[in-house]
């Protein structure tokens, strides 16, 4: 029996752990690869977690293993694989060859590894103990090197001779092969006794791979019907992800760029078969499944209790398997995750949590978002799976820190993040390219109708403000080039408040950034600064310090306030908690302005706060909700409604956007997606900015 769609992570180690376990990342803390083998750290701990071999052990089942692990390293823990229940092993250690490395070689790795140097470590990554040609195994916990053969050949070989050996008791065989990986990650394919000649292309040798691995589980069938075992074993088959981007092949008659490491249907959907000629009817398709449902599945299929106090997420398809009456395949939905961001599909649409909805059988590619609301049918379907993703419980913190090249170059990239600070005082953050969805919902309450969602990607990092630009920071331009802002030297000036009648005046030459009627310091936002004011600051830190600093675009403000987030605001979609992180109309201001529509909460301001008076969000940025609007590069206009890259806004315009809301406005202008026209010139009491510094020179 074929799985229609079947999940899983797309990463080797993760992938494998969700399918021993029956649980998924967000229980066991395993949200990005941690190789154990290679690193150390820690590994999959018996005492955490309870996996399928383990309870078909304890029932009386014959266990055994072939092939991979990694994720435990099994010099430092030599028990652990009996502990995790194979009464007999052959497996790929996988760590630096000692036999290549010498100790004072052994101390640079180990050092790289705790400077998390990703070209350090990576540098060793051809000293990695070879699975494939003259191979290194553990037999049972015995350390082999077997010089001329080739590592398939050798797990095939105890593989067969396992079936033969116990074909008179029950027996459970879990064999993670090495095909079709590649040696490493910087060599995606390797020979196989096919063919031995390296100088081929690589779409050519994974062929080979591919066909190797299909040899071999077509020897193992052939294997069982010749012990008389065939009809009574259940065999499944399944691919642990996608491969590597390099790679491409077809499907569903599509061509399918390799995935790895990414949530498409390319790196996350892999194939599953089930089959055992007396016990599952043939001519059916499951049409949902992911790795967590094989554990539970196994389990119900051999009578075998599932692990008490265990929290799992994997559904039992045994009924289905087996065709009883009436049985309905388990799932609606399935699930899978990468770091941080979650994703959930039906047998048609599929909606991640950063907001991006697809039609996903005519959309493998994930190249056109869908809105919600695009057809009743897709609305329905965003309703359910965005109730799915808002049942799931958070993510568990990993049981210690998580090593690999992955977890490398993200802790390198939350280093980054950390805020610097320029020659005026003004601290930045160093946000990573990246892609999100732009715009709202069309059920996101307060939306307006200039927020249609696309898929926007931006390919460059950039520095931002942590802050918005302060009055103190503000003065020291003006002190240093005698400035004059729109305010000041305008027909019109600026806006502030009369305490005498308690009410908004202006224009008014009395007020400016200096003056505005309602207090400030030197750590509140600057106000009363036009966009023109805003871009004169810009070039003149420019030229200060001989970097670019400029405003930012419409794009990289909200993919900057969002901070990885589809809701509303940065903390959720209730207006009512928008008081911890944002300066907006609140019960507190409604006193002194009882029109204006008000959040029940107290935010502790009327007019503005210092900045950083409020949580960060998920990036460490402060007031991108509320406090004052903040003047954006863009010209307002009709946004696009298609995917983007690096958008800039139209060419020209009579107004600039402003984004994030004010103290004065009610919390629907304070909406991540929400856009606002102001006149370039024109100096408001609400209005400031941040600024983007560009990365290099």
């Amino acid at each position: 029996m074929r799985f229609e769609h079947c999940y899983t992570m797309p990463i080797c180690g993760p992938s494998r752990m969700v399918l021993l376990s029956g649980r998924q990342p967000y229980r066991t803390g395993f949200t990005l690869h941690h190789d154990a083998a290679l690193y150390s750290g820690g590994g999959f701990d018996p005492r955490r977690e309870v996996i399928f071999p383990r309870l078909f052990r304890d029932a009386g089942y014959v266990t055994g293993i072939a092939g991979k692990w990694q994720i435990n390293n099994l010099y430092a823990e030599p028990d652990v694989l009996t502990r995790h229940g194979f009464m007999e092993q052959l497996v790929w250690p996988g760590s630096i060859d000692t036999d290549q490395v010498p100790p004072a070689e052994m101390a640079k790795f180990r050092d790289a590894v705790r400077r998390e140097s990703v070209p350090d470590t990576g540098a060793f990554m051809p000293k990695i103990e070879s699975r494939y040609w003259n191979p290194v195994f553990l037999r049972n916990g015995r350390r082999e090197v077997l010089t001329g053969q080739f590592g398939p050949d050798v797990t095939q070989a105890f593989a067969l001779d396992f079936l033969r050996r116990h074909r008179d008791r029950p027996f459970l065989f879990y064999y993670p092969l090495h095909l079709a990986h590649g040696p490493s990650f910087k060599e995606p394919v390797v020979t196989t006794p096919l063919n031995r000649d390296a100088n081929r292309p690589h779409h050519a040798m994974y062929a080979d791979m591919v066909r190797y691995a299909d040899k071999l589980v077509g020897d193992l069938v052939r294997t069982l019907e010749e012990l008389k075992l065939r009809d009574n074993t259940l065999v499944f088959v399944a691919s642990d992800n996608g491969t590597e981007s390099s790679l491409s092949a077809r499907r569903n008659g599509r061509a399918a760029q390799g995935g790895l490491y990414t949530l498409t249907e390319a790196g996350g959907s892999v194939a599953l078969l089930a089959n055992c000629p007396k016990l599952i009817p043939g001519g059916r398709t499951v049409p949902l499944a992911d790795f967590s449902d094989v554990l539970p599945t196994l389990c119900d299929l051999a009578g075998i209790a599932l692990p008490r106090g265990v929290a799992l997420d994997g559904k039992s398809c045994a009924a289905f398997l087996r065709g009883e009456a009436g049985a309905k395949p388990p799932r609606e939905w399935i699930f899978n995750q990468l770091h941080t961001l979650r994703v959930v599909r039906d047998a048609r649409f599929k909606l991640y949590s950063d907001g991006r909805f697809y039609d996903a059988n005519a959309d493998p590619e994930e190249k056109l978002p869908l809105p919600a609301g695009s057809s009743p049918e897709a609305a329905a379907a965003h309703g359910k799976l965005q109730r799915a993703l808002a049942s799931l419980p958070p993510d568990a913190a990993p049981p210690f820190p998580l090593r690999s090249q992955a977890m490398f170059k993200l802790r390198e990239a939350e280093r980054a993040r950390q805020p610097v600070t320029n020659s005026i005082g003004l601290k930045l953050v160093r946000l990573p390219a990246g892609e999100f969805i732009m715009g709202s919902p069309l059920t996101e309450k307060g939306r307006r109708a200039d927020e249609p969602q696309r898929h926007v990607r931006l390919t460059q990092d950039f520095f931002i403000g942590q802050f918005e630009v302060t009055r103190g920071q503000f003065s020291q331009f003006v002190e240093a080039t005698g400035y004059k802002t729109d305010a000041e030297r305008g027909l019109r000036g600026g806006y502030g408040y009369e305490e005498a009648t308690r009410k908004l005046t202006g224009p008014d030459h009395r007020y400016s950034w200096r003056f505005t009627g309602f207090p400030q310091t030197d750590e509140h936002p600057v106000v009363n600064v036009s966009w023109n004011d805003a871009t004169a600051f810009c070039r003149w830190l420019t030229e200060r310090e001989q970097r670019t600093y400029r405003l930012p675009t419409e794009a990289e403000w909200e993919y900057a306030c969002r901070g990885g987030t589809a809701s509303a605001f940065a903390n959720g979609n209730d207006a009512e908690k928008l008081a911890e992180v944002g300066n907006v109309v609140d019960a507190l201001a409604k006193q002194w302005f009882p029109d204006r529509l008000a959040i029940a909460a107290n935010d502790g301001h009327v007019f503005t706060a210092p900045v950083g008076s409020f949580k960060p969000n998920a990036l460490g940025l402060h007031d991108l909700h509320g406090n004052v609007w903040e003047w954006t590069a863009d010209w307002f206009g009709p946004p696009p409604t298609t995917a983007q890259t690096d958008p800039r806004g139209p060419e020209s315009g009579k107004d600039k956007v402003v984004r994030g809301g004010d103290w004065y406005h009610d919390w629907s202008f304070a909406r991540s997606a929400q856009r606002f026209p102001i006149f370039p010139g024109l100096c408001r009491r609400h209005a400031g900015f941040r600024v983007v510094r560009e990365v290099g020179p």
